[in-house]
C-alpha cells in the first residue's frame, strides 16, 4: 500500500510509517482540499462569464453611443476594442479551460 500523502510504499492499512499519520486522516483531507478547490474553480468559472458579458456590454454601449458621431474621440474607440479583446479572452478561457 502507498501513502497518498507522501507516496512511500510498504504501508500498513491505515498508518504511515514514514509520516507517523493515519492514512485515513490523509484522506480525508486530501479529498476536503479537492473539493475546496472545485468550489474556487467554480466561483472562478462564473466570474469569468460575468466579465465577459460586461466587457462585451460596454463595448456594444460605447459602440452604439458614439459610433460616427462627432462626439467620438480615438480614446472612444480604443476602449470599445479593449473591451471586445476582454470579452473574447474571457469567453475562450471559458470554453477552452482545463
Amino acid at each position: 500500500m502507498f501513502c497518498p500523502g507522501c507516496g512511500s510504499a510498504d504501508q500498513t492499512a491505515d498508518y504511515c510509517r514514514r509520516r507517523g499519520q493515519s492514512l485515513i486522516e490523509v484522506e480525508s483531507a486530501q479529498k476536503k482540499a479537492l473539493k475546496k478547490k472545485e468550489g474556487r474553480m467554480r466561483s472562478m468559472v462564473v466570474f469569468n462569464a460575468l466579465s465577459a458579458v460586461f466587457a462585451l456590454t460596454s463595448a456594444i454601449i460605447l459602440y452604439s453611443t458614439y459610433l460616427n458621431t462627432p462626439e467620438a474621440k480615438w480614446s472612444v474607440y480604443v476602449a470599445g476594442a479593449l473591451c471586445s479583446v476582454i470579452a473574447v479572452h474571457q469567453n475562450n478561457k471559458l470554453l477552452f479551460r482545463a
